[in-house]
């Protein structure tokens, strides 16, 4: 199990470094910063580069134009639970975008590449002998896929609202979906001029 965990650790890293080395400028390259938590006493946070794949302009029925992307994604994130533990991720996926004329969007976002680390508060264990000692790093690590939600207004600096859907297996024998509700900003890596 842990062998299995840590080659999907392996092959996550690998895949995204690859997502996110293309012939692409670094133009084309976002930052994102979210608060990611599932309530306002349970907070996480997000970190993610999001690089351009391919984009297209299309015009309504209307006359109106949109645009529509898809991009890449890498993403590192931290979660906490008051009651129980925190945890560390890190997921890869794909991100699809519909642009409005006004600037207005909707993201769907689908990972299924990601490892959750949980990490357990003070943690003891009894040994055969009935010593009593405390466990160093308790928690487990899960595979973690996710799929989001967003919608915002883009420009220079964009920002956004949605929800996002993780989830955690094997939990115990179960899945364990986290719930979350998101708030960020994007803004690009390097200046346009």
């Amino acid at each position: 199990m842990i062998r299995s965990l840590v080659c999907s650790a392996i092959l996550a890293l690998i895949v995204g470094s690859m997502l996110m080395n293309s012939p692409l400028s670094a133009q084309n390259r976002m930052l994102e910063l979210t608060y990611s938590g599932n309530n306002l006493w349970n907070p996480g946070f997000r970190l993610a580069i999001v690089q351009d794949w391919k984009e297209e302009k299309t015009s309504t029925l209307l006359g109106k134009e949109r645009s529509t992307s898809w991009s890449k994604m890498i993403t590192a994130g931290l979660y906490h639970d008051v009651e129980s533990h925190t945890g560390f991720y890190i997921q890869a996926g794909a991100l699809y975008r519909n642009v409005g004329e006004k600037g207005w969007f909707f993201d769907a976002e689908l990972s299924p590449l990601g490892l959750y680390r949980s990490f357990l508060t003070e943690t003891w264990a009894v040994d055969d002998n009935g010593n009593v000692s405390q466990v160093r790093l308790p928690g487990r690590t899960y595979l973690a896929p996710a799929a989001a939600l967003h919608l915002g207004k883009a420009g220079k600096r964009e920002w956004f609202v949605g929800g996002r859907v993780m989830t955690l297996l094997p939990y115990n024998t179960y899945i364990l979906p986290l719930l979350m509700i998101e708030l960020g900003v994007r803004s690009p890596l390097t200046s346009t001029k």
